[in-house]
């Protein structure tokens, strides 16, 4: 369904546009999704008990891949918006 308000406006951006925010916001979305497996739960699960966890690198495991992740996420909209 056509929005009435966005009907009459031109495309944001051209095709090519749309491969320069996707492409790269899949590339990003999967890296966050590695970096906080590998980085924060992969410390979690080495770990014999919650205090032996390395928690400042889970933590920033976690918030360095949420950050990516929704970089990606932000750049896969943008494409999609078009």
């Amino acid at each position: 369904m056509v929005d009435e308000a966005t009907a009459g406006k031109p495309k944001k951006h051209s095709a090519f546009a749309q491969v320069v925010f996707r492409k790269p916001g899949e590339t990003l979305d999967l890296g966050g999704k590695a970096i906080v497996g590998l980085g924060g739960l992969g410390s979690v699960i080495k770990a014999g008990g919650l205090s032996s966890v390395d928690w400042p690198r889970s933590l920033a495991g976690l918030v360095v891949g949420g950050a990516v992740v929704a970089l990606g996420i932000y750049l896969q909209a943008k494409a999609e918006e078009t």
